[in-house]
């Protein structure tokens, strides 16, 4: 699971994730949520309840003292490997379907 959130995050890196809102109010109790879990005392901007991703920190080169972009917190792999990695989870998602008609008949 962690895998697929992981590609989850590196194909939006050009876009915006939304914030848990849950979270803000304490109430977050999902194990893998798959939103921003962010404080106010972080100080990153907040849009329409959306962060923009900072991408000079995805590359490792984010220098700003105070960003006010929001800094993933995993160490993504290299651009081969990710692609490798939605590669195969996109072939497993079309293939998926298909075994289960099988296992049927």
């Amino acid at each position: 699971m962690f895998l697929i959130g992981v590609c989850f995050w590196y194909l939006q890196l050009l876009d915006t994730l939304p914030v848990c809102q849950d979270f803000n109010r304490g109430l977050c109790n999902r194990p893998a949520c798959k939103f921003v879990h962010l404080s106010e005392a972080e100080g990153v901007e907040v849009v329409e309840g959306r962060v923009s991703v900072c991408r000079d920190f995805a590359k490792g080169q984010c220098r700003r003292s105070a960003c006010k972009y929001y800094h993933i917190p995993v160490a993504l792999p290299p651009a081969p490997v990710m692609a490798a990695i939605a590669a195969y989870l996109h072939q497993q998602h079309q293939s998926t379907p298909q075994q289960s008609q099988q296992q049927q008949q």
